[in-house]
């Protein structure tokens, strides 16, 4: 039995000027706070000589949030009047307050059979039961609540042809919960996300041990997709279910030790997302062109190699060099972001380590480690012209030390 308890406390105080990216005078100001508590209790097992491997668990989830928002009160008219003067603090309009609660219970099970005359072959099974309860409240809108509830299964079929190769397949669905949208005055609720995948793998160690290769392709489909619209009439943000999306591709990891020294790393993924069916905008009865899904790159790769040299009186002494590259992608999907997405970037990272210093009654482990060594400029969000900065060059010191 293993009993996992957590609690998060956050507390947030924004101003943002967006003024280079609006090119109006655009000044918002946001506070919030949260906090959150869950539980999951989870029992392990095995039947029947470990023919029969099982995992029961619960999980409950709560949180409170509260928020307050101000924008400017006619940011349009003060652009005409004073377009080369920025707004202050003292332009924001009135507070909106608005807050949240929010709990979740989740009940699951997952059963592994592997028959004693066939003992390549495992069959898994699971399953969860999810039930969400949403209350919001906002100053000026009547308090609304909501909940929903949906069974996920999932099923798994693995065959081992040998001790070094093993192929699988995987069906499993999975829901992502609905609610309220706080910058909405009137709280209409959306409804829950739906997800489908499929998934067909290939794991296998060549070379003695020493090549692993990790194959998977797959298949996702989303319903009821959650995106973002903006009624004209009060420029307000709705969340809303609307289209449908297929996300489909490839993915690989792959490990080559040539020597007991040396490493080396990669693993690639290709995805292809788009949406499907025609996107009706529910403000202006009109299709929807120019959106994207959120978060999406066609490509994302990673490599790094690494060196150990061998053990000494002092310590082990090891080198890694690292490079990575993501493609380009939008930050934020819905209407007329497929036209602005955020650059490609790739890095180049390394570290320098001296580990196993014996010390007393443990041993200490020093690394200092460079990140972004290109010092390129690059973004890790962009959403209509603003942008997020990623951290430039950097370096660092971590010093550990473990005991028994």
């Amino acid at each position: 039995m293993k009993s996992i308890s957590a609690y998060r406390e956050l507390d947030v105080n924004q101003l943002h000027d967006t003024v280079e990216a609006f090119n109006l005078p655009a000044v918002n100001r946001h506070d919030a706070a949260q906090h959150q508590f869950s539980q999951e209790l989870l029992l392990s097992g095995a039947l029947n000589a470990a023919a029969i491997q099982y995992h029961l668990g619960g999980f409950y989830f709560t949180e409170t949030g509260r928020q307050q928002e101000q924008s400017l009160a006619n940011p349009f008219g003060m652009a005409f009047v004073s377009p080369y003067v920025p707004p202050t603090v003292a332009d924001l309009g009135p507070a909106v307050a608005s807050s949240a609660e929010n709990e979740s219970i989740g009940i699951y099970a997952d059963v592994s059979w592997t028959p004693r005359t066939l003992d390549a072959f495992t069959l898994n099974a699971g399953g969860r039961y999810s039930r969400d309860t949403r209350d919001a409240e906002r100053v000026g809108s009547p308090a609304a609540d909501t909940d929903y509830s949906r069974f996920d299964p999932s099923f798994t079929v693995d065959y081992r042809w040998t001790d070094e190769l093993h192929t699988y397949a995987r069906y499993a669905t999975a829901y992502r919960a609905g609610g309220f949208n706080l910058l909405n005055s009137n709280l209409s609720p959306f409804e829950p996300e739906k997800l489908t995948s499929y998934e067909l793998g290939l794991k296998a160690q060549w070379l003695d041990r020493r090549l692993r290769t990790n194959l998977a392709a797959f298949w996702q489909t989303y319903q009821d997709m959650q995106l973002d619209f903006i009624d004209p009439a009060t420029q307000q943000v709705y969340t809303l279910n609307a289209g449908e999306a297929t996300f489909d591709g490839v993915e690989g990891e792959f490990e080559f030790l040539p020597t007991d020294a040396l490493r080396i790393s990669a693993d690639v993924t290709y995805m292809y997302a788009r949406q499907s069916g025609e996107i009706i905008n529910p403000f202006t009865q009109t299709p929807v062109f120019g959106t994207s899904l959120p978060n999406a790159p066609k490509w994302k790769y990673n490599a790094s190699i690494e060196y150990r040299f061998p053990p000494s009186s002092v310590g082990t002494f090891s080198m890694l060099v690292g490079y990575s590259f993501r493609d380009e992608e939008t930050s934020n999907g819905g209407p007329g972001s497929a036209g602005d997405p955020r650059p490609s970037y790739d890095l180049v990272n390394a570290r320098l380590a001296l580990s196993d210093i014996s010390l007393g009654r443990g041993r200490l482990s020093l690394a200092l480690w460079g990140n972004n060594l290109a010092d390129d400029e690059y973004q890790y969000y962009h959403y209509f012209g603003a942008a997020i900065i990623g951290q430039p060059r950097s370096y660092g010191i971590n010093l550990v030390y473990s005991y028994e």
